[in-house]
């Protein structure tokens, strides 16, 4: 399953990219052999200058990309989702042939994926897993957090056993394998399998270390999960208990819909909670 649009698959983009390199390196090196050339002088000096202009505003084309992605992220981790998939996408529509398209069209992935479009994020997901460029030294620290997410789609859905593999992969990139990057899925995985002692026990070990490893709707989203724990356990009026739910308070009604579109017994707690 893959994403419809084009530029939602960075994998089909690869090979110009090489080819941009080679026009890039060819023309630098016509300029070099031209500055050296007797009777190009002033040729020469205005095709340097050009070239020197060029470098200069493809650096801040790629400077003003960066801020936005780091903008959009920034929305993200408040909460504004949809502002921040409209970025995304517009960077991901613009900057096709930037060496860290992937980038923003994984961003696009995760915006999905917090609008509740498993589907949808699951195929960009999909696009940006064969493409292969998180393989590159430069962005290999994002490839577990793709298996993290692809996890996450499949576990919200109910998809247990396809959630585990990813999880699996994951672990086995990750060093510790412990990493807390891994508690929001292993606590979905664990509570919809009826773990939910294992779950609470787990969210309990890894919290302080999670707080610093997951953006925050993941958190409060981690939150609200830990709390359903309890309440299966019969543990919904405890201080803990009460802790979770005041702490998970939503900005937006529509804050904890990306966890629990496919999942009704969640849906309904946050609904008897949170409404």
């Amino acid at each position: 399953m893959m994403p419809p649009e084009d530029h939602l698959r960075p994998g089909r983009l690869s090979r110009f990219w090489v080819v941009y390199i080679m026009l890039v390196t060819a023309i630098t090196v016509a300029i070099m052999l031209l500055l050296l050339s007797p009777g190009f002088g002033g040729l020469s000096f205005l095709i340097s200058l050009g070239a020197i202009g060029g470098v200069f505003g493809a650096r801040h084309s790629a400077a003003r990309a960066n801020q936005q992605n780091q903008r959009a992220i920034n929305l993200l981790n408040a909460g504004d989702v949809d502002e921040a998939s409209a970025l995304f996408e517009q960077l991901a529509r613009k900057r096709r042939y930037a060496h860290v398209h992937v980038v923003f069209v994984y961003n696009c992935a995760v915006a999905a994926l917090l609008q509740g479009r498993h589907r949808r994020a699951l195929s960009i997901f999909n696009a940006v897993e064969k493409s292969g460029q998180l393989r590159r030294r430069m962005l290999r620290t994002l490839e577990p957090n793709l298996y993290i997410e692809m996890g996450c789609c499949l576990a919200l859905t109910g998809d247990l056993e396809a959630a585990r593999r990813y999880l699996r992969r994951a672990s086995a990139l990750l060093r510790p394998p412990e990493d807390a990057r891994l508690l929001f899925l292993e606590a979905v995985i664990a509570v919809r399998h009826g773990d939910l002692g294992a779950a609470a026990s787990r969210i309990d070990e890894q919290w302080r270390r999670a707080e610093g490893s997951l953006r925050g709707p993941t958190i409060r989203t981690l939150r609200v999960v830990h709390a359903f724990a309890l309440a299966g356990l019969g543990q919904q009026d405890t201080a803990k208990f009460r802790t979770l739910i005041a702490g998970a308070q939503p900005a937006r009604p529509e804050d904890f819909r990306w966890a629990t579109e496919h999942w009704p017994e969640l849906s309904a707690f946050v609904h008897a909670h949170f409404s």
